[in-house]
């Protein structure tokens, strides 16, 4: 599991290592699990946290806690015992 804040938004203003950094992820089999935006203003809405891994199974339950503790929500990522 990979745990890391990245803008997409500004990686996307240097697209080549936006690119990179995704791709190379990917190319690892990592997977983001975190899909919806995890910062969300008056006006706006972005994705800034994710949360990547490899080991996609039926036991894990990521998910976004919304909160107003930070200027982020608060991320999970639940390991079920089996």
């Amino acid at each position: 599991m990979l745990m890391a804040p990245a803008n997409k938004g500004a990686l996307l203003n240097i697209r080549y290592y936006y690119y990179h950094y995704y791709y190379s992820l990917l190319s690892h089999g990592f997977l983001t699990t975190i899909t919806k935006p995890t910062t969300v203003g008056i006006s706006s809405a972005t994705l800034i946290d994710h949360i990547y891994t490899n080991n996609i199974a039926s036991n894990t339950e990521p998910g976004i806690i919304n909160t107003d503790i930070a200027d982020h929500f608060l991320h999970i990522y639940n390991l079920k015992s089996k």
